[in-house]
């Protein structure tokens, strides 16, 4: 019997695609898509950008999930990257507009 990964809470989730499972993973990005957006959108402050910055912190989390010591934490562990991601974002698009304008 295969479990259905939307039955699933998150640190199961989490726990699942640790081993390989993308399905798992996949869900995990359709609960966090939203806030995780929301989050990136506020500190760059142009939603296509938040979009392009929320598909790097799945790539990042993703990549980094082995080093996520206590799977319970992954939305906080989430949140983290994706305001760390989004700061470097919007330095790095105040640095070229300074630039473009200098």
């Amino acid at each position: 019997m295969t479990v259905n990964p939307a039955q699933l809470d998150n640190e199961s989730l989490v726990m699942s695609a640790l081993v390989g499972n993308m399905a798992a993973y996949d869900e995990l990005v359709r609960r966090f898509r939203g806030a995780v957006i929301a989050t990136a959108r506020q500190i760059v402050g142009c939603h296509d950008t938040a979009e392009d910055v929320a598909q790097e912190v799945f790539l990042l989390a993703f990549k980094a999930l082995p080093q996520l010591g206590t799977p319970a934490k992954f939305p906080g562990w989430l949140y983290a990257i994706t305001r760390n991601r989004a700061r470097r974002i919007a330095a790095r698009n105040a640095r070229s507009r300074t630039r473009s304008t200098a």
